[in-house]
């Protein structure tokens, strides 16, 4: 299942909650795959968090039934409101922050 393709969209979670995934990373120590991830609706200091793409891929059973847990939504219907263009704006901003943080860290190491 790690063989499966993740991209920058939204996935509906196996109980339902929304997240959008913002970008895969590589751990440059291991090699593993992380996917970088935020809470759908984008909020006003957005939290970042990650999951292996290993887990992230994961099936997860529910009342019984094998399930991915996480399925792209293909169609998702988005109010005007939701997302602006100042809120990718900001999500980039916190990315090169990041980028920035995850540089520095790699070089005191």
């Amino acid at each position: 299942m790690t063989g499966r393709r993740v991209c920058a969209r939204y996935y509906r979670r196996y109980d339902g909650k929304v997240v959008y995934v913002v970008s895969l990373a590589t751990d440059a120590d291991t090699g593993e795959e992380s996917v970088i991830w935020t809470t759908y609706p984008l909020a006003d200091v957005p939290k970042y968090y990650t999951s292996s793409k290993k887990s992230f891929c994961a099936l997860v059973e529910v009342s019984g039934e094998k399930r991915v847990k996480y399925k792209r939504l293909m169609n998702m219907k988005i109010s005007e409101t939701a997302i602006t263009r100042s809120d990718f704006a900001k999500l980039k901003k916190d990315l090169q922050f990041l980028d920035n943080a995850l540089k520095t860290v790699l070089l005191e190491y």
